[in-house]
This record gives structure tokens, sequence and C-alpha cells, in this order.
């Protein structure tokens, strides 16, 4: 009777913990603020998400806006999440990129989604953000495709040596993950398509 009622409190729980999840995750939201001439979108989302899974969110754009989107996601998911983009009018690939770059790359504008990099003219760091101008209204497609966590591996490094053998530089190998290595534990977290829009720069008769 006892292990009973212990099932009975942990199936009540369990639907509270997604919901204060769900809660957390619209808390992303409404700690961004947009700054003029920009004004926040309605559209913009942030959602519960687990690793090893794919999501779409479509978009809709209407002519004489300019949209700018950002993602964010949890820390958890430590930026292994691939995010592309599609003119569901055209059905043009305009964005498919990576959260984050190799360990060998530094992180530039049009190469990354999630991780920062350093605008030159700005003088400081600038979290990946895509500008869309529609010509005539459209939808975009975002397939959001969050990567299983895999099983940690040694890391290698490449070796320079001098003339007489001597080790004089090291670098870390860039390896391939494992394939049929087993996934650890599924990741659960928030990912935010943060939108943000202003009243077009050029107006048409």
């Amino acid at each position: 009777m006892k292990s009973i009622k212990i099932l009975l409190i942990l199936a009540m729980l369990l639907p509270l913990a997604y919901f204060a999840d769900a809660q957390n995750c619209q808390s992303q939201l409404s700690m961004r603020k947009a700054v003029h001439p920009y004004r926040f979108n309605t559209s913009s989302k942030s959602a519960t998400c687990l690793s090893g899974r794919k999501y779409e969110f479509v978009l809709p754009l209407t002519k004489g806006l300019d949209y700018r989107i950002q993602f964010f996601a949890s820390p958890v998911f430590d930026m292994n999440i691939d995010f592309k983009i599609v003119d569901m009018n055209t059905n043009e690939v305009v964005v498919d990129l990576p959260g984050k770059v190799g360990p060998m790359d530094t992180p530039e504008k049009g190469k990354t989604v999630l991780q920062a990099y350093h605008d030159e003219k700005l003088g400081k760091s600038v979290n990946p953000y895509f500008d869309f101008f529609p010509a005539q209204s459209t939808s975009l497609k975002i397939m959001i495709d969050i990567k299983e966590k895999l099983p940690e591996q040694p890391l290698e490094y490449e070796y320079e040596y001098d003339e007489w053998g001597n080790a004089i530089n090291q670098k870390p190998k860039e390896s391939t993950p494992d394939p049929d290595a087993k996934p650890l534990e599924i990741l659960k977290g928030c990912v935010t398509v943060y939108v943000i829009d202003k009243p077009s720069d050029v107006s048409e008769f």
C-alpha cells in the first residue's frame, strides 16, 4: 500500500516538473528586450527539447517588415545543435549551420548559430543573428536537430618535432565521434527562437 502511494505521488509530480520546465523556458523570452526600432514579435518561441530529437517551427513573415532572428539554447546541450532554415515559398535553404564551429576553427559571422563571435566593427562579442527582408509574404521553416551526447573520447595530440627529434609544438587532433558509441543520458533543456521586427525601410507605391 505504501509503494502505491509513492507511485501516485510520483505520477502527480511528473507533470508538474514538465510544467515547471516549460515555465522556465518561457522566461528565456521575457528576459530579452528589443531595442528601438525593433520590437518583440509574438511568434517567438521557447520550448523544452530533448537531445537526439529533431524539431520544426514555422515562422510567418509579412511583406513590409524587416525581421531579425536569434537562437539560444540551454548550456546542457553544449551548442551541439544543427539549424536549417528554408523559405517555404521557394524551398530555398537560406541557413544551414551548426550551433558552434569545430575545436580548431574560429567562430565568425555566418559560420555559427549559437556561438558568439568577435565583431571587428563593434569591437565586442556578438551573438549570431539572421536578418530577413521579405519582398513578399512568406513563411520560414526552421529545423532544429539536437545531437545526442556521445561518450567522451580521450583527447589526442599531434606533435611537431625539431631536427633533433624533440617535440616543439603540440595541438589537439580533431577526432570523429564513433557512430557506434551508445549515447549517454537524454539531455533536456530549452531552445529559444527569438524574433524581433521593424517596419521596412523600403516603401513601395
